[in-house]
């Protein structure tokens, strides 16, 4: 069975780009689980997993909440990091100059031999009124290969004695919105519809 041999990951300051390689095939493999893990900082020893905001094909988000990756998990060998600094549902900003790394997991349907992964406080099924944050029947992921850890980066604008600093482009109407009634209080009308690309239980293509 195919597992994962190498990992890179690169920051700007804002985004990280994170990229791996497995030496073959990985049986049963949906996709996979990355944490962010603060070296150094406020958050020094958190450990974070990232969200992501496609479901599987019998799921819908109609409202673009997130999920962790745990629950959604992301299926190509590629990813960037949105959230490195800013909030995924708010307009709050980490603090700039601290070091992290990332952990990357495969991950299968959970089943006979392969319990599921532990619950994650930031990925509820339920939101704060009772109600399911998305629709859809439930797929517990299990871990079903070793992680990988990338390189440790630092999270900061200068470099070599230049400091460089990035403009941040509005990437999803739908996040945005959120960022808004985090700070209005109320979303604004119109809300956009949710994602329609989603991911297949049972299948990775890349893998």
């Amino acid at each position: 069975m195919g597992k994962l041999v190498k990992a890179t990951a690169w920051c700007n300051g804002e985004v990280a780009y994170l990229s791996w390689v497995a030496d073959g095939p990985i049986a049963d493999c949906v996709g996979f689980m990355i944490t962010r893990v603060h070296e150094t900082g406020p958050e020094a020893g958190q450990r974070r997993i990232l969200p992501t905001w496609i479901g599987f094909t019998d799921q819908s988000n109609p409202n673009w909440l997130d999920q962790d990756s745990s629950v959604w998990p992301i299926q190509q060998y590629e990813w960037r990091d949105l959230t490195l600094r800013r909030s995924r549902d708010t307009a709050k900003v980490r603090p700039i100059d601290f070091r992290v790394h990332y952990e990357i997991t495969p991950v299968g349907l959970a089943g006979p031999g392969r319990p599921a992964l532990p619950a994650s406080p930031t990925a509820p099924f339920l939101d704060e009124n009772g109600n399911p944050r998305y629709e859809g029947p439930l797929h517990p992921l299990a871990k079903i290969g070793d992680p990988i850890d990338t390189p440790s980066i630092d999270v900061s604008h200068d470099y070599a004695g230049v400091r460089a600093t990035y403009t941040n482009g509005i990437l999803s109407t739908q996040n945005l919105l959120q960022q808004l009634e985090a700070v209005q209080g109320t979303k604004p009308a119109n809300v956009a519809a949710g994602p329609t690309t989603k991911l297949t239980p049972g299948l990775l293509r890349h893998c």
